[in-house]
């Protein structure tokens, strides 16, 4: 049954995370509209096949769109990692730190997919883990476990 318990607040961590990024990246987009390659399905997948394309479009990303990315990034780890913790009920910071290395993974199969400037992939390497574990801690100041009872002891006669 712990097991199931741990499974579930993963994906309910994962889903928090997903829904955390997709938010501040609109919200970024909104703010510092992206490129027109990064905008249109077809314009990405033909940029795609072009790595030279790629590498230039990636140089003239705004410093702001790519601020906002890398606050996205931080921001799946940590409410993901808050979800997770919350979830678990147990061993939080673990299950927190989970979600921490897949927005890690994500975060490193993004920066294969686009080319980063290099404090783009120093912080987006370096953050995620820590703000989840953060989130993790946090969740376990503000939400304490429940003390297990005490059994009482059993006599037969």
């Amino acid at each position: 049954m712990k097991i199931l318990c741990s499974i579930l607040a993963v994906i309910v961590g994962a889903i928090v995370s997903m829904v955390a990024w997709i938010i501040v990246v609109s919200i970024g987009h909104a703010i510092i509209p992206p490129p027109e390659a990064l905008q249109d399905s077809d314009a990405f997948r033909k940029l795609m096949g072009d790595p030279e394309a790629m590498r230039k479009m990636a140089e003239e990303m705004q410093t702001g769109a790519l601020v906002a990315l890398l606050i996205a990034w931080q921001a799946a780890a940590f409410f993901g990692g808050g979800a997770a913790a919350l979830s678990a009920g147990r061993k939080r910071c673990l299950h927190a730190g989970i979600i921490g290395f897949f927005v890690l993974l994500a975060s490193v199969a993004w920066m294969m997919i686009i080319p980063h400037r290099d404090w783009m992939k120093v912080t987006g390497l370096l953050l995620p883990l820590p703000m989840s574990l953060l989130a993790g801690k946090l969740v376990s100041l503000l939400f304490p476990a429940p003390a297990p009872q005490p059994q009482l002891p059993v006599y037969q006669a």
